[in-house]
């Protein structure tokens, strides 16, 4: 079974820094500036602090070492083994509700409830990191219903874990985050291209992948 989905957290995340570029990422790809050297290294670096905090489940379950790229596909296959096991550890874990797509760093399931952990190679909190989970406590509370714990996971000194159960927080995010998921849909709906200004937020939190195409744009009119 194949599910379709408009948002992820990582489109959302986008949608919140700004709404061009994520119009952008769904209908003009091919316009994005490829990542450089170090945001690559710091890619890098995330995903082996992941899999050092992943470690201590050694009978975690990698949904992505089944499917892959098919993402289509991790929701369903998530929903099934949680259906036929009481207790069990999923690693990128699908969970879908209302065309929007999650995929857990780490879902433990232990009889009726649940403990999530995202981790960040961060070792502080920033609203980027805490609009991400918001969004995933979202969905996760929709199809999961008891969660026990909703953790984030930060960088301290020699990779140790700083380990935030963040679950009240993101409880006071949910109306924001509605309003976003319904506004980030029309802006998705729609063909016609946002027309937004370049400044700050180009640059923050990230460098935007689409400044070039702006930029551009800036200049054939200008």
């Amino acid at each position: 079974m194949y599910s379709k989905h408009l948002l992820s957290k990582s489109t959302f995340v986008r949608g919140i820094q700004c709404e061009k570029s994520l119009f952008l990422n769904r209908y003009k790809p091919k316009h994005k500036t490829p990542h450089d050297s170090v945001t690559l290294d710091l890619f890098n670096k995330g995903r082996d602090f992941e899999a050092l905090f992943r470690a201590q489940f050694p009978d975690g379950i990698d949904i992505s070492h089944k499917y892959g790229k098919l993402i289509s596909k991790y929701a369903s296959h998530t929903e099934s083994l949680l259906e036929n096991n009481t207790n069990i550890t999923l690693f990128e874990a699908g969970i879908l509700h209302d065309d929007v797509l999650v995929l857990t760093d780490v879902l433990h399931k232990e009889g009726l409830s649940f403990t999530i952990y995202e981790i960040k190679l961060s070792r502080s909190l920033s609203d980027t990191i805490k609009w991400d989970l918001a969004l995933q406590y979202h969905v996760c509370k929709s199809v999961l219903k008891n969660i026990k714990a909703f953790n984030v996971v930060l960088r301290e000194e020699d990779n140790k874990f700083n380990i935030i159960d963040l679950k009240d927080e993101l409880e006071e995010m949910q109306t924001e985050v509605k309003a976003n998921i319904l506004k980030f849909k029309s802006v998705l709906a729609s063909k016609s291209e946002p027309s937004i200004s370049m400044g700050p937020h180009c640059n923050k939190p990230y460098a935007c992948e689409f400044k070039a195409y702006c930029e551009s744009n800036i200049n054939l009119f200008s």
